[in-house]
């Protein structure tokens, strides 16, 4: 999907509501965006779980209860680090 974006003077972007729907947005949503030199991607912020520690009988524990996290994220982090050691889980 692409659209067309105005900036007005204050240097703000409105988002048409189709847009919003599509990218799921709702009052205090975090985005990032990501700059190049001629290009700006909006992205949903979406914490990831990059530090997580395995409980006493080796499972991957990825978040406390109530964070919002990607955990499938975090998954292939951690076979991605193991690989990187030459380790397998």
């Amino acid at each position: 999907m692409t659209a067309t974006l105005i900036i007005n003077e204050d240097g703000k972007i409105d988002l048409p509501e189709d847009v919003r729907l599509v990218f799921g947005v709702k009052a205090g949503l975090k985005i990032q965006a990501e700059f190049s030199a001629d290009r700006i991607e909006l992205v949903k912020d979406i914490p990831s779980a990059t530090k997580t520690i395995r409980s006493a009988s080796g499972r991957l524990v990825v978040a406390p209860m109530s964070v919002k996290m990607d955990s499938a994220m975090a998954v292939c982090a951690e076979k991605d680090e193991l690989s990187s050691r030459g380790l397998r889980r």
